[in-house]
This record gives C-alpha cells, sequence and structure tokens, in this order.
C-alpha cells in the first residue's frame, strides 16, 4: 500500500489539501479529511501506527486519531451521505492497489442423520 495514494484520493475527493489537514483549523470539513484520512491509512496501512498517524497530521496525539477512527465508524452508521462518502474513497483506494485475498468459508450441513 502506498501512503502517498491513500492521502492524494482522499484529498481529492475532499477537497482538502494534506496542509489543511496538519493545520490547527477546526473547520468541519478540515476535521472531517482528518479523519477519513485517518481511517483509511489504519484500514489499508494496519501495520501503521496511530503514534504515526498523528504524526502525520501535525503532530496529534495517538488518543485523538483513536477518537477520529471511532467517529467516522459511528458517522458511517448514522449518515447516509457519510457513508456513500466513505464507501466512494474506499472502492478508489481499492481500485489503485491489487486486491487482498479472501478465504469465504461455506457449512455445508448433512440434513439426514
Amino acid at each position: 500500500m502506498s501512503l502517498e495514494k491513500i492521502l492524494r484520493i482522499v484529498t481529492r475527493e475532499t477537497e482538502v489539501s494534506l496542509n489543511e489537514m496538519k493545520d490547527e483549523n477546526r473547520k468541519r470539513q478540515k476535521v472531517e479529511a482528518r479523519m477519513i484520512a485517518s481511517y483509511m491509512i489504519k484500514e489499508f496501512i494496519p501495520e501503521m501506527s496511530l503514534v504515526a498517524i498523528g504524526e502525520l497530521f501535525g503532530g496529534r496525539d495517538h488518543s485523538t486519531i483513536i477518537y477520529y477512527l471511532n467517529k467516522v465508524e459511528d458517522l458511517a452508521f448514522t449518515d447516509g451521505p457519510f457513508f456513500n462518502k466513505i464507501e466512494g474513497i474506499r472502492k478508489m483506494i481499492q481500485s489503485e492497489f491489487p486486491k487482498k485475498v479472501t478465504f469465504t468459508w461455506q457449512w455445508e450441513t448433512n440434513t439426514t442423520l
């Protein structure tokens, strides 16, 4: 996974630059962009620490990043347009990277005992 590609997609889709995400501004659009970027980084680069993500966004504390991750999940369940935005960004990021190999299990039951 490429951190730069994730950030490029998030900045393009949120219309907030990385420098704007790093500053102390608390305008909704900028905070939302930081939250989405943090969430996508943690999803696609799970080995990146919360401290490292916080440093990327202007030295924010790891607890702030935890708050962002939880807030994105909460909003995704309660706010339809926000969910659509997150899913759209996720799909764009996924299209930039090779597909992950996933396994599905199908249980077979024997109904004749």
